[in-house]
């Protein structure tokens, strides 16, 4: 009790994220991107989170200490450790030409660490995508976690070359930016597409990938 105690402390932090608009945890993200046949299935991301971050959901959730997240333990980490991302759209927003959107839901999430650093995976369908490109974003608007995209493996293309050739790059977009209050109540999660006064602007990395 007293662990899974001390972990609720820091959720309820994370919770907090319109306290302040410095990052107070990071990740590195790398993303997969799904094909069947010749359109985009979904995306699969990977989060390898600070030591810190790390550190907690190991002593919160591997009370075996056994090395691994069995069953009940991934169990619990989806729970109190990963299902309120739902309220920040799992930080990943998608845009196909102007139009943008965000995960409707996401599926087969898996948790493990190796050298004490713990890694998440899901995985987010793109049901009936039919566009021949998409971009990505992976970021926390309220600045609370500071994403930054691997740098050695940000992107891996899960395909057929036999049926597709596809590229990506990545790059700051500043045509799109995204407009936000760094002083709005946390329970606020409203992300802008247009400025006014008050508002801050923030210029997201997006991956582009074409075919």
């Amino acid at each position: 009790m007293l662990k899974k105690t001390a972990f609720l402390t820091s959720l309820f932090f994370l919770s907090l994220q319109y306290i302040s608009a410095h990052p107070h945890m990071g990740l590195n993200s790398r993303c997969v991107v799904h094909w069947e046949g010749e359109r985009i299935a979904g995306v699969e991301l990977e989060w390898d989170f600070d030591k810190y971050f790390s550190a907690d959901v190991i002593y919160s959730f591997d009370l075996d200490s056994n090395g691994i997240f069995d069953e009940n333990e991934l169990k619990e980490i989806y729970q109190f450790a990963f299902s309120n991302l739902e309220n920040f759209n799992y930080f990943t927003f998608f845009r196909a030409g102007d139009e943008r959107f965000t995960p409707e839901r996401i599926e087969n999430f898996n948790a493990w660490y190796k050298d004490r650093v713990v890694t998440y995976s899901f995985y987010i369908p793109l049901d009936d995508f039919y566009e021949r490109e998409l971009y990505v974003s992976v970021y926390d608007f309220s600045f609370f976690c500071l994403v930054e995209y691997d740098e050695d493996d940000p992107v891996r293309l899960n395909l057929d070359p036999a049926q597709i050739q596809a590229g990506f790059s990545i790059e700051e977009n500043r045509d799109y930016p995204v407009y936000y209050d760094p002083f709005a109540p946390m329970t606020d999660m409203t992300v802008y597409d247009s400025w006014h006064p008050g508002l801050e602007t923030f210029y997201p990395e997006e991956i582009h990938i074409v075919f």
